[in-house]
């Protein structure tokens, strides 16, 4: 409402709301079943309960409990490959393929006309974010050996196996001798997320006239915070889960019989990230700095300084070991960033332009930078636009890579193929990322309703981050089985990659209005990683890259 020459303001709001209950793999034929055995290499993905016998074979429990039932040990995911037979628990209903979203936006922006030349504005937006990720069983099947269960000893702050061997006092252990059993205990666990981000801002622009032309002006501050929380449920709690293990208080094979063993065993656990952003900027740009023949030659500058800082830790849950294989991704840094920047626009002949700009920024925290851009731009016709670019990028490292973070998460060994536990750990010499990046393309109009693109490319990343050799591999001490690995972020090396992109969009004006018909393609000719000391390795093509 109001407008903004007559009444010199005008505000505008928008709102939106957004529901989806998202699905599971119950929801599809194909994968309800949990069971790909009838595909080449296919296993069962049923959650699975047995006991580890001392000749390397697998027993089922004595009647599954939980509304299981008896599958051969050879074609579950787990027990690939062992003799024998497990329970095995369909969890489909529990898995979500999407999660179920609920999503909340909303914005105010006004404009205050102060004189002819000048307007203040400001605006205010927020969106809250709602989801709920349904994550099966798997999370709460003790005694997986591609995921082995660990107790986290917040004194020594070490990771240590959870002992999943039953003894054989415990009255529910059938053979009268130690035995480990793997277990899935049936409460699925489910991720909830709740995130929320608002930004505020305000500013003042206008322009002025100086003897070659209008000049445009512009200066703004905003802060802006994301809040997300996640709330991990039926977490099992080590003081009870070792009980259930070691003291006999829970019938494996018949739970009904000891109700009270689980009191306590089922808790949630939280973490909390919060990331900030505080903006200051001014810019000054005029499109006719002077007259050549072919056009007028346009001019920017801007600057800019950002304070940024990210909080992540997790709830006392997590940090207090209180629950098995405890989420510790904890991340705490902050750092002031300055730029300068600005652009030329140059008409060298009709249709031609030569564009460069430049932009020189510096990280408190890895240094600066400079990163140029050249540009031509080709237009003989209206239907016909030709382009090319060189430029050079910089990106910093983020808070998770290069301050004193740790995540405790899942990856998978590329010579086994087997799922293993890794704490990734940030690396505060890490030196910033440089890119190469070259585009020749055009793009074709041949009528109103018809456009088709394609482009080439080449990049070049120097100093690419990723996640180097281990620094430390934790092996079971009685068993020898891998536990986890400590990972840092590394400079790695290079990536040198090219490859072609099309676009093709097509409108189709109807009575009822109009339809588009659209298609991208991409095709990777190259993307060879590089690490000093060693020839590069190609990943186009492949699965190299995958893992």
């Amino acid at each position: 409402f109001g407008d903004l020459n007559a009444d010199r303001f005008n505000v505008t709001a928008a709102a939106s709301y957004y529901k989806s209950n998202g699905f599971t793999l119950a929801d599809r034929d194909a994968t309800s079943a949990q069971d790909f055995t009838n595909q080449p290499g296919g296993h069962s993905l049923l959650a699975p309960s047995y006991w580890n016998m001392p000749d390397g074979s697998v027993q089922a429990l004595n009647g599954c409990a939980n509304g299981g039932s008896v599958h051969p040990a050879g074609t579950n995911s787990l027990t690939a490959g062992l003799p024998g037979t497990v329970c095995a628990f369909n969890s489909a209903e529990s898995t979500s393929i999407a999660p179920m979203t609920e999503r909340e936006n909303a914005k105010i922006h006004a404009d205050f006309k102060i004189n002819d030349t000048t307007t203040a504005f400001g605006d205010f937006l927020i969106s809250s974010n709602t989801t709920t990720t349904n994550d099966g069983l798997w999370n709460n099947v003790i005694g997986n050996p591609q995921v082995p269960a660990l107790v986290w000893n917040p004194q020594t702050k070490l990771l240590s196996p959870f002992n999943f061997t039953v003894p054989a006092s415990n009255p529910y252990n059938p053979f009268g001798v130690a035995t480990p059993l793997t277990y899935a205990f049936p409460n699925a666990v489910a991720e909830k997320t709740y995130s929320t981000y608002w930004r505020v801002s305000t500013g003042i622009k206008g322009s002025f006239n100086l003897p070659n032309g209008e000049w445009d002006w512009a200066s703004s501050v905003s802060h802006s915070q994301s809040t997300v929380s996640n709330t991990y449920t039926n977490q099992l709690n080590t003081n009870v889960l070792t009980n259930i293990y070691q003291n006999g208080t829970f019938d494996f094979s018949n739970p009904a019989a000891t109700p009270n063993a689980t009191n306590g065993l089922y808790m949630d656990a939280n973490n909390l990230a919060i990331s900030k952003l505080d903006t200051v900027d001014a810019t000054l740009s005029t499109p006719d700095l002077f007259h050549l023949p072919a056009g007028d030659v346009g001019l920017g500058f801007g600057a800019q300084f950002t304070h940024q800082s990210e909080v992540m830790t997790p709830g006392s849950a997590f940090e207090q070991g209180e629950v098995i294989s405890p989420i510790l991704q904890t991340v705490n840094g902050q750092r002031n960033v300055a730029a300068v920047y600005y652009q030329v626009d140059i008409p060298i002949v009709r249709a031609l332009t030569f564009s460069q700009s430049g932009r020189y920024d510096h990280y408190s925290d890895v240094g600066g930078a400079f990163s140029p851009r050249f540009a031509l731009r080709y237009q003989p016709v209206q239907a016909l636009t030709m382009y090319t670019s060189y430029n050079r990028g910089f990106r910093a490292p983020t808070f998770v890579e290069n301050s004193n973070s740790q995540t405790l998460g899942i990856q998978v060994d590329q010579n086994t193929g087997q799922n293993y536990t890794s704490i990734t750990e940030g690396n505060p010499a890490l030196k910033a990322e440089r890119t190469r990046n070259l585009t020749i393309g055009f793009q074709l109009s041949p009528t109103r309703t018809t456009d088709i693109g394609l482009d080439w490319y080449k990049i070049r990343v120097d100093n690419v981050i990723g996640q180097g050799s281990p620094s430390q591999v934790v092996t079971d001490p009685t068993t020898g089985a891998l536990l986890y690995k400590v990972i840092p972020y590394q400079n790695l090396g290079y990536l040198d990659t090219n490859g072609f992109e099309g676009t093709f969009r097509q409108a189709l004006p109807t009575k009822v209005g109009t339809f588009t018909l659209s298609a991208d393609w991409a095709y990777v000719n190259s993307f060879k990683l590089g690490t000093p000391g060693a020839s590069p390795i190609n990943g186009a093509g492949n699965d190299y890259t995958l893992t």
